[in-house]
Order: structure tokens, then C-alpha cells, then sequence
């Protein structure tokens, strides 16, 4: 095995000029499989990016804040949030996963990652200090993140917040898992689809929606969503019922 070239930098600015010499290093519990290539590492864990604090408007998370940060601050964030970090993996992995990772690493199949695309999140990059919309960087890779870090994840407090999932077992990653976000200083819904795919995608109004018209668009997003864990004829039907029992439940029907 070729060795890599190790570096774990003091100051932020310092590991942005080391993303030269080699990637990023967080928690590294997604790192192993991608070590081809690779011919260094940059140690984030001294730059002092693991905050998670709460505000009357929103919840930010530092880049290196970890998935059991998350739900050891259970009492700070909504329910669902800190329940989607727990789903996302066993005690082991979120004790050293962090939430850039995840967000970096993550694919469609991933709880925490569908719950954040329904809070209308925003990432902070360095250098710059740019913030982008989750949605806009999903999808695009490497190519939004290459040459950055991201520095901290803002999500906005929602009026109300629920995640549900269909998995073959309480410990499984989802087949299906639907994050309804509603936004606190107006009626605006994001609903995002998870469970499969690269990403999970959104469906959005700037009012409440109709739970059928809802229901219906969630069936044909996920019209072509079958693989190796369900056809997609499931996933259309069993997404379209959690839209309309959240939807349900958050007493938007």
C-alpha cells in the first residue's frame, strides 16, 4: 500500500492552502474505501469546527460536529433531526462521522441528509465564507466542493418538522424515507424524497399544498427510483402514503 502524506494543520487558512497536498480528514469513517488516488490527508480535528448551538431562527453545526454531537443535543434540535442522525448509524460510526461528511459522503439513502434538504439548509464554504443551498450542491459533487471545506451547516428552525421511513429492519439504511419541513414565518413546505439514488430530492411550495397534489407528484418523482432494494413501483406507492401521513400529521391535508 502506497503511504500518504499526513498533515494536521493549526489555523483554517493553513489547511486551506494544505487541500493541495491531500483531502480532507474528519471523521474518516467513509475515507478507507476511497483511499485510491489519495496521496495525503489534512486533519481538520484542531481547527475547532464542531459547534452546535440553537438561535430563535435557526441551528448551525461546525463542519466537524459529529452525528452523536447531534444526538446528545437531542433536547435542543427538533425531534426528527436528532432521531435522523441517529438512524443514520450505529453508536461506533456516529461518534466519529461528522456532519460535512455525511453531506459530502452521503447518497440518497441517508435520513440526515433528507431531513436537512426539508429545512432549507445552507452550506458555509472557506475560503470566502460563501454560504450555498444544500440543493443546489447536491448532485454536483466535487465540482461545489473541490478546493473548500465546509465550515459550518445552517438550517432553519421549522414550525414543524417529521421524518418516517420504510426499511427491512429498525437497523437498515431506508427503501424509502420522506422529511416534511414547514418554515416558520410563512406557510412554505419542503418535502424531500429519500431512500435511493445519489441524493435525496425536493418538492417545494410557497403555500401549503394539497396532500393529493402532493402525494401525486411524490409518485411520479419516484416513478423510475426501482434497484437492488425495491421496484419502483413500490417506492412510488409507499412514498405517496408517507407524503399524505405526514402531511396528515402536521394537520396540513
Amino acid at each position: 500500500m502506497t503511504s500518504l502524506d499526513y498533515h494536521r494543520p493549526k489555523t483554517l487558512d493553513e489547511a486551506l492552502a494544505l487541500l493541495t497536498k491531500g483531502v480532507p480528514l474528519a471523521g474518516g469513517t467513509r475515507l478507507t474505501a476511497r483511499l485510491r488516488g489519495i496521496v495525503g490527508l489534512v486533519d481538520l480535528q484542531d481547527l475547532g469546527l464542531n459547534r452546535i448551538e440553537t438561535t430563535d431562527m435557526g441551528m448551525v453545526f461546525g463542519g466537524t460536529a459529529t452525528l452523536q454531537g447531534l444526538v446528545e443535543y437531542a433536547s435542543h434540535l427538533p425531534e426528527d433531526l436528532a432521531r435522523a442522525a441517529r438512524l443514520e448509524a450505529g453508536w461506533n460510526i456516529r461518534n466519529m462521522a461528522t456532519v460535512a461528511g455525511t453531506i459530502v459522503t452521503g447518497d440518497g439513502r441517508s435520513p440526515l441528509l433528507t431531513v436537512l434538504l426539508a429545512l432549507n439548509t445552507e452550506l458555509q464554504f472557506a475560503p470566502g465564507d460563501e454560504r450555498v443551498p444544500l440543493d443546489e450542491v447536491l448532485g454536483r459533487g466535487d465540482d461545489r466542493t473541490r478546493g473548500k471545506l465546509i465550515t459550518a451547516v445552517h438550517a432553519v428552525l421549522p414550525d414543524r418538522l417529521r421524518y418516517a421511513q420504510v426499511a427491512r429492519s429498525p437497523a437498515d439504511r431506508p427503501i424509502i424515507g420522506v422529511a416534511v419541513g414547514v418554515a416558520q414565518e410563512r406557510a412554505a413546505v419542503r418535502i424531500a424524497l429519500g431512500g435511493y439514488g445519489a441524493h435525496p430530492q425536493l418538492m417545494s411550495w410557497d403555500e401549503t399544498p394539497d396532500a393529493q397534489e402532493a402525494a401525486d407528484q411524490a409518485r411520479s418523482m419516484l416513478a423510475d427510483a426501482g434497484d437492488q432494494w425495491a421496484s419502483s413501483e413500490y417506492r412510488a406507492a409507499a412514498g405517496a402514503t408517507l407524503v399524505t401521513r405526514l402531511l396528515k400529521e402536521l394537520d396540513l391535508e
